[in-house]
């Protein structure tokens, strides 16, 4: 599939997990991740093996009871930490409006201007960056980058045009574009006499 799809070609999988599958998972890797263990010891620990406890974290499996009791007491959490339904330390950023910051290039142009929503925040274990991009006329400076993870791009206003490697998408106002950061990528107005704007949101493990 290509990288630079439009959603309404993306096919779902047959079976996904379950959304308790999946929560489970989510918060047992963030557990293990700020315990700084490793899966073969939490799995020896709870005694499960490494693939066992790997599909786990993943979402693809939903353990017994007593599994899920053994992991919380390997891990030095509680029951709730996995299983409830409040948010733990580590799964909800929150950033207020008067909290934003505007950045632009380092060059000091303006032909990029970043008013940034989140700045690589953690959550779940990952990191997120998200912002929203308002290209202006002066785009002489502006270069393709690369970087890891994932990037979405979702158009709030106006049309943009998104350089991927050596194709272009062209995307108008609630067009969208998800792609690996590491393709050589940038982003252009269509028309710089028109205003536009863009969400951006980066995705790093």
């Amino acid at each position: 599939m290509s990288a630079h799809h439009r959603a309404g070609s993306v096919q779902t999988a047959s079976a996904s997990p379950s959304s308790e599958a999946a929560a489970l998972g989510s918060r047992l890797r963030l557990a293990r991740m700020r315990a700084g263990v490793t899966l073969e010891t939490i799995a020896s620990a709870a005694g499960m093996t490494t693939g066992h406890l790997s599909r786990v974290e993943r979402g693809e499996k939903l353990p017994s009871m007593g599994a899920i009791l053994r992991l919380a007491a390997a891990l030095g959490v509680s029951l709730g930490d996995l299983i409830g339904g409040a948010p733990v330390a580590g799964e909800v950023a929150v950033v207020r409006a008067k909290e934003r910051s505007w950045l632009r290039m380092a060059d000091g142009t303006d032909a990029l201007r970043y008013e940034v929503l989140l700045q690589e925040a953690a959550c779940a274990g990952q990191s997120v960056t998200a912002y929203v991009i308002d290209p202006a006329k002066e785009l002489d400076a502006i270069t393709p980058t690369s970087h890891a993870g994932l990037e979405l791009i979702f158009v709030l206003e106006g049309a943009v045009e998104v350089q991927l490697g050596d194709k272009a998408e062209a995307l108008g106002t609630g067009d969208s574009v998800l792609f690996p950061g590491y393709l050589k990528h940038m982003l252009r107005p269509v028309d710089a006499r028109r205003k536009s704007r863009a969400l951006i949101v980066i995705v790093s493990p």
